[in-house]
């Protein structure tokens, strides 16, 4: 199983990690997006009082029946509210590029 974190978000907010094979460097709220179209969403979590936040990530029951399979390169990344900020009130974490081993 494959744990993604996020740190640094504000506390308390709503976010979603999603994932994609391909990379972009896209205007994305007030950062940019790392992952290009097609790309897929997990479910929805909210940042704890520290802006921390995890999912377990289980290969066996990916969105819409995508499969990773060994030697894929696959991007992350965490898209966040952040109210405080101004602007579009939202930012994406940094990405990361993941290839998976056999």
């Amino acid at each position: 199983m494959l744990v993604l974190m996020a740190s640094s978000l504000p506390p308390n907010v709503l976010d979603v990690f999603f994932f994609g094979q391909n990379q972009a460097f896209a205007p994305f709220g007030n950062g940019f997006r790392c992952i290009a179209a097609p790309f897929y969403r997990l479910p929805a979590l909210h940042a704890n009082v520290f802006g921390d936040t995890s999912f377990d990530l289980d290969l066996n029951s990916l969105p819409q029946g995508i499969q990773i399979h060994a030697g894929e390169s696959w991007n992350f990344e965490n898209w966040y509210r952040d109210p405080a900020a101004g602007g579009a009130n939202y930012n994406g974490s940094n990405g990361l590029d993941i290839i998976y081993c056999p």
